[in-house]
């Protein structure tokens, strides 16, 4: 893992691991199961997360950590209860997944000649591209690859004078990494990625969060995450759920989620109209049936009903009415 980048873009991290009972002896594990991860937290101090369970049958370990600049070592240590078989658990691998550079695109610059390209520095790879720019200026977001071995920054992405391209036009191998593609051949074609957020906001996976310090109605909040080219947070995962509770700790018992209908046989209307299936646990069972019942599932950005994140209980749920709360922003990272 690369020290300077790590170092440079303060990137977070997910711990994450699983246990679950060893159903042909016992029906759940009747221990506690604690993990303990050690990073440097950037001052010099080792920091430890350690997650608790007790009988479960099945359970999951996720510690959000931040920064990562050095990972120091790790451990995994089982506390059974004095009455407990130690066989009665299984404890799954442990995963770390690290905040790496996101891939933009390949784009093709519209007219050559006019084209705003500043002066380029050799490079190996795109890891080591983005660690340069950000280095020479926070604000150098982007990284263009060229031709497998040229860096290019930039503070924006210049999407009037660019055209998309098919992936496989930028088709040139890294000059340090074989396995990555730096460009292509056509010094006219670039490779863009990013791997921070704009100032102010935080990063998680490939997305970008902000939480406004006001707390007003869900249709207010949903229109000032708007006005700042995001949306109204609504959760593609588990795990996003974990990272806003444990980033935005400030934030008081609930944040609206940007549900705006639920329906069983057509999926979950988000802030952005985009459409999903919902999240197993989250939004239905199991079966797949629906554990959110609002009395008007098709219309959840309103006074009378809405759908909110509580801090407290960790879960999604109906609340009616619909009180105002501080709302939490997403967009994805690039976009």
């Amino acid at each position: 893992m690369d020290q300077a980048y790590l170092t440079i873009t303060q990137a977070h991290g997910l711990l994450r691991t699983w246990a679950r009972a060893a159903t042909d002896l016992t029906p759940t594990f009747d221990d506690a199961v604690t993990h303990t991860f050690e990073v440097n937290d950037g001052t010099g101090t080792v920091v430890t997360y350690a997650d608790v369970a007790e009988n479960e049958t099945y359970s999951e370990f996720t510690s959000y950590v931040r920064p990562i600049t050095a990972i120091e070592g790790s451990n995994i240590e089982f506390t059974f209860l004095p009455s407990t078989d130690p066989a009665s658990a299984y404890l799954g691998p442990m995963e770390l997944l690290v905040d790496m550079p996101v891939h933009v695109g390949c784009f093709e610059k519209t007219d050559p000649a006019t084209f705003p390209m500043p002066s380029g520095v050799a490079t190996t790879h795109p890891t080591a591209c983005l660690t340069s720019c950000l280095t020479s200026n926070p604000s150098n977001r982007y990284a263009a690859l060229q031709g497998g071995d040229s860096c290019y920054c930039f503070n924006d992405l210049l999407r009037s004078l660019l055209r998309p391209l098919p992936d496989d036009r930028c088709e040139k191998e890294c000059a340090g990494d074989a396995n990555q593609f730096c460009g292509g051949e056509d010094d006219t074609v670039l490779q863009f990625y990013v791997a921070t957020c704009e100032l102010g906001q935080r990063r998680f996976g490939d997305s970008c969060f902000m939480a406004p310090s006001f707390s007003d109605t869900i249709m207010a909040n949903a229109d000032f995450c708007h006005s700042e080219g995001m949306e109204l947070f609504f959760p593609d995962t588990k795990e996003e759920l974990s990272f806003i509770g444990s980033l935005f700790v400030d934030l008081p018992d609930f944040t609206h989620v940007g549900y705006r209908q639920l329906s069983e046989t057509h999926g979950v209307l988000h802030s952005d109209y985009s459409v999903g299936v919902g999240l197993p646990f989250v939004t239905g069972d199991a079966e797949g049936d629906s554990i959110l019942s609002p009395a008007d599932p098709d219309d959840l950005f309103a006074v009378d009903e809405c759908i909110v994140y509580d801090f407290d209980q960790e879960v999604v749920r109906v609340q009616a009415p619909c009180g105002d709360h501080n709302g939490v922003c997403k967009k994805k990272l690039g976009a």
